[in-house]
């Protein structure tokens, strides 16, 4: 009797913990399952938006200052040469404007977010603060609404605007690149690297005005009484007055005697 329930003990014990052993297994292929899932979405991308760079007639977006002042940023290709919109006679970099021309080759996110107009304030999407524009050859003007930034992933929700909206997760970095100021853009003139040590003389004019000079003299000017000033300044090719002077050795006030 003592044998047949030690044995029965020994029967359920095992059946326990081949019970434990499969619900353990299976517990741990689901984990593993759900974790490749993830994985496997983290690594996927989703296309918002391709075209070749050639294809790219208009780029507009919002930029945004320090001060959190916004200001709409329109530029057109026309005769392949990159304008602004409203000053088209202001010269552009043709190298600046091909590098923003170059991010809408291929816009793709990595998270995929079905969404309607009642979630869209969810993404910040319902009024986004930012847009950008892109006018392509063959689709027109495409518009992308830009929301709320996840500080978790460190990426921008965006969307196309036009039901259905689907909402994507988009880097960081490419939502910074349509943020750059005009003064960026434009083709500026690059000024001579002058080391402050060789400068010598500088003039200058103001529209109307005469011509302004400073020169310098290494060992004062001939022309004063003393040679402790360095710096001239004259208006018009009159004569030039002092506005700097050398410094002056410090010297130890002498002790009295004691």
């Amino acid at each position: 009797m003592k044998k047949a329930k030690l044995l029965a003990i020994l029967i359920l014990v095992l059946v326990l913990a081949v019970t434990a052993y499969i619900v353990t297994a299976m517990i741990s292929a689901s984990v593993r399952e759900e974790d490749s899932r993830a994985e496997e979405e983290s690594n996927r991308t989703y296309t918002l938006f391709a075209s070749e760079k050639t294809d790219i007639t208009g780029i507009s977006y919002t930029y945004t200052d320090e001060d959190g002042k916004s200001e709409q940023l329109s530029f057109v290709l026309e005769d392949e040469k990159w304008m602004w919109k409203d000053h088209p006679t202001v010269p552009l970099s043709k190298t600046a404007m091909t590098a923003l021309a170059a991010n809408v080759i291929g816009i793709s996110g990595s998270y995929k977010l079905d969404a309607d107009d009642a979630s869209l304030a969810t993404y910040g999407l319902d009024s986004p603060a930012r847009t950008l524009t892109f006018t392509e050859k063959t689709e027109g003007d495409v518009r992308v609404l830009v929301g709320k930034y996840n500080t978790a992933k460190g990426m921008y929700y965006i969307a196309l605007e036009g039901a259905p909206y689907t909402v994507y997760l988009i880097d960081k970095a490419l939502i910074d690149a349509f943020n750059l100021p005009l003064t960026e853009l434009v083709d500026c003139d690059v000024l001579p690297n002058v080391d402050k040590d060789a400068l010598i003389s500088l003039s200058y004019r103001k529209e109307g005005a005469d011509d302004r000079m400073f020169r310098y003299y290494k060992d004062g000017s001939d022309t004063d009484y003393t040679s402790l000033y360095n710096w001239y300044f004259s208006v018009g090719g009159a004569a030039a007055a002092a506005v700097g002077a050398r410094r002056l050795r410090r010297w130890r006030k002498p002790t009295p005697p004691s």
